[in-house]
């Protein structure tokens, strides 16, 4: 009894002797989880060093790639220096900049200094303006001997073309931003009318020609007309400012109509009276441009109704737009 007592707890104390050296052996074995980390790390760092330390250097041909493309960089930039040194170069430099800025912001190269296309308005008046043919040839001497100011006066009595002429002009100036036009205010008084016209004279502009267009100005304010000229004049000479400046002045009178205007340094255009063929041909004109058709008959009672010397072709399109209304009815 003794005996096998004995051998049960000498089992018993095998196995657990057992147990005590497995778990010692695996505890010796095994890192703390902070330990393992460390570890981890030092190991990449170490591979990382290895790496960069086994890298090889640029190649010779890179290396001379860099040195080439530095070389011509370099002697760009000195051949730039040099040329900027020449007045010419940067003059020329100036141009081209100055051109391209122009068309960017105007649709045009050399915006500012391109000649004065005086055609385009010779064209647009002689397909327009009847009767008139020995004034718009002197229109057209005056627009083609142009230097830095040209100043003409239109006189006439109503309806002979003047203000048609100056609308044509007007829409075939090629320097567009720098027109000003102004039609003479019977309400206000003319030394009010010479301040406005004068405040004109402070947004000329040196990059082209400047258009000035004053419509309507009755005969008896030549004299404030002329003080504005003058002024007008004086400041584009020391400015070396571009001008196109057309007065249109107005009257009743036929005999006023064939006198030159005293006015200094402008050229006086005196349109001709219209006769009753004259109105005819304005009849047919103005018919054909709002495409009505108008008979014989209709052109006939026109023409009896028309004063031709007074009023010209003035109210001719609104009387064959009425005629047309009437038949229409």
């Amino acid at each position: 009894m003794l005996t096998d007592d004995k051998h049960t707890i000498c089992s018993t104390d095998s196995v657990v002797s057992k147990r005590n050296s497995h778990k010692t052996s695996t505890d010796s074995t095994t890192e703390p989880p902070s330990k393992r980390v460390k570890v981890h790390v030092t190991s990449r760092r170490r591979k990382g060093i290895r790496s960069l330390v086994s890298m090889e250097p640029n190649s010779p041909k890179e290396s001379n790639k860099h040195v080439i493309l530095f070389g011509i960089l370099t002697v760009i930039f000195v051949f730039i220096g040099l040329l900027m040194r020449s007045e010419e170069f940067r003059k020329e430099l100036k141009h081209v900049a100055m051109n391209q800025f122009q068309l960017y912001l105007h649709g045009r190269e050399n915006y500012c200094n391109e000649p004065f296309e005086h055609w385009h308005i010779s064209n647009a008046m002689h397909n327009r303006i009847i009767g008139q043919g020995a004034v718009l040839d002197k229109i057209d001497d005056a627009l083609q001997q142009h230097e830095n100011v040209t100043a003409l006066a239109f006189i006439g009595t109503q309806g002979v073309g003047k203000t048609l002429c100056l609308n044509l002009i007007q829409n075939s100036f090629q320097w567009h931003l720098n027109m000003h036009q102004y039609i003479w205010s019977l309400i206000q008084s003319p030394d009010d009318q010479l301040k406005h016209l004068l405040r004109l004279i402070d947004s000329l502009s040196t990059c082209g020609m400047n258009g000035i267009f004053i419509d309507n100005v009755p005969l008896k304010y030549v004299g404030t007309i002329n003080r504005f000229n003058q002024k007008l004049q004086a400041y584009s000479n020391k400015n070396h400012i571009k001008l196109l400046v057309i007065y249109v002045f107005q009257t009743n009178n036929p005999l006023d109509a064939n006198e030159p205007l005293q006015i200094e340094n402008v050229k006086s255009i005196n349109f001709r009276r219209f006769n009753r063929n004259d109105i005819r041909i304005c009849i047919n004109m103005e018919s054909d441009r709002l495409k009505l058709s108008i008979t014989q008959d209709q052109i006939e009672e026109l023409l009896n109704n028309i004063d031709a010397e007074r009023h010209g072709c003035k109210h001719v399109a609104a009387r064959i737009a009425r005629e047309e209304e009437i038949q229409g009815v």
